[in-house]
């Protein structure tokens, strides 16, 4: 049976709705909560992202060709990502909505850096895309569901220091 659209867009819309819930929560704790504690949250959210992206690399090597093929797939995907993004300049271009949204609500200084921070963890990198495509694809969501869990502890952690630039970010999600 071909999955519905909501099926599709199921890990997308957990995702903002993480983002969003992580960012009400980092701003009710705004100033309370210690930066040692936002650090630690955000070393755990990191070493769990460093153990699947291990996770995931050790399946290239089981891809059609083999262990070669595989990690130059990975490194060729990497590389045009990389260049392609440059070309079309998405880190200027997020920071220039920022500033948009910011004039618009009138954000404090660190909303731009907030909204642009947490929109390129949230909407850039390997689980994002292979989520997404997985999710649109097959209407399995487990990828992205897993990625709002550590995006949703990590906007807790942001929007305590940023403020709601960090849940601005949740626009940039569902685009």
């Amino acid at each position: 049976m071909e999955p519905t659209l909501l099926d599709k867009l199921s890990g997308t819309l957990a995702n903002a709705a993480t983002v969003a819930l992580g960012s009400a929560l980092g701003l009710a704790l705004k100033g309370r909560l210690p930066e040692r504690m936002a650090r630690i949250m955000v070393q755990g959210v990191g070493l769990t992202s460093l153990f699947i992206g291990l996770s995931m690399a050790q399946a290239l090597g089981k891809a059609r060709g083999g262990a070669v093929d595989g990690v130059v797939l990975g490194l060729l995907t990497l590389v045009l990502g990389g260049l392609l993004g440059e070309a079309l300049r998405l880190e200027e271009g997020l920071e220039g909505l920022g500033e948009r949204v910011k004039r618009a609500v009138r954000g404090g200084g660190s909303f731009t850096e907030g909204f642009v921070a947490a929109s390129l963890l949230f909407c850039v990198g390997p689980m994002t895309l292979l989520g997404s495509l997985q999710n649109g694809l097959t209407g399995n969501a487990s990828l992205l569901l897993l990625k709002a869990t550590l995006d949703g502890m990590s906007a807790i952690a942001l929007a305590s220091s940023f403020g709601v630039g960090v849940g601005f970010s949740v626009l940039v999600i569902l685009l």
